[in-house]
């Protein structure tokens, strides 16, 4: 899921269908690099179209590669999905590259 250049405190809204062989229950939705709102849907059902509305956790400007984490009723371990997106500077604009200086002796 790649999401583009964020700003902190951007919600970037998002579809994602979710699919099963059987019906089930989508019970929580996790990040450890996003923050996930969406509407749970009390049904159990084999496909689940879901609107999402997803924003960076850190501030620190900078390419974020991480996952979504989907918990069902349908399977004992949960299914990831790659999120990426790159978090621009306040002013709007890629952080430069980490350059080291030493002085000369």
């Amino acid at each position: 899921l790649a999401l583009g250049e964020l700003h902190y405190g951007d919600s970037v809204p998002q579809r994602l269908v979710v699919k099963g062989p059987k019906a089930f229950k989508i019970l929580e939705i996790t990040s450890p690099e996003v923050e996930v709102g969406f509407s749970p849907i009390v049904e159990a059902k084999p496909n689940h179209l879901l609107n999402l509305n997803i924003s960076p956790k850190s501030s620190r400007p900078g390419k974020v590669k991480g996952r979504l984490v989907i918990e069902t009723d349908l399977m004992d371990e949960p299914t990831q999905l790659g999120v990426t997106y790159e978090l621009l500077s306040p002013e709007g604009t890629s952080p430069e590259p980490n350059i080291e200086v030493q002085a000369a002796n």
